[in-house]
């Protein structure tokens, strides 16, 4: 447990910042070039784009397998989080309802990471595709 979390812990620190960085020099570069030069604003906007997607899996990642998120509880407040920062940004009023008997299950971090990844695609799909005002999630055993 101890060497999960610090690799957790230097995987966020050192490649969350590099690939932060990056994103924000692309973008101070992307502000400074001749505004005729669509293309290159276009790749620089790009590299951004990737580089915030490559810290949103690493973050996601990093929080699979770190020894401090082990139970159903702990994943469901990451869902909570996740579902947060989609809804809301949307409009979309929103609950999670979580089985009291079901928090503390134990999970490991490959099921942790595909169900945090089954819930996001889901919400995902839900603020792009349902044309919805409300959800409604539940995780229960």
């Amino acid at each position: 447990e101890r060497v999960r979390t610090r690799i957790a812990t230097d995987l966020h620190d050192d490649l969350g910042a590099s690939l932060s960085r990056v994103s924000i020099l692309s973008e101070v570069v992307k502000q400074r070039l001749d505004p005729v030069d669509d293309v290159s604003a276009s790749l620089l906007g790009e590299i951004a784009d990737a580089s915030r997607g490559v810290v949103g899996s690493l973050r996601d990642t990093v929080w699979a397998i770190d020894a401090r998120h082990d139970t159903l509880g702990d994943l469901a407040s990451r869902v909570r989080q996740f579902a947060s920062t989609i809804f809301d940004g949307r409009g979309i009023a929103w609950k999670l309802e979580v089985m009291p008997d079901a928090t503390r299950l134990p999970l490991d971090s490959e099921q942790r990471r595909h169900i945090l990844l089954f819930f996001k695609e889901a919400i995902h799909n839900i603020a792009r595709h349902a044309d919805c005002r409300t959800a409604e999630l539940s995780i229960g055993v």
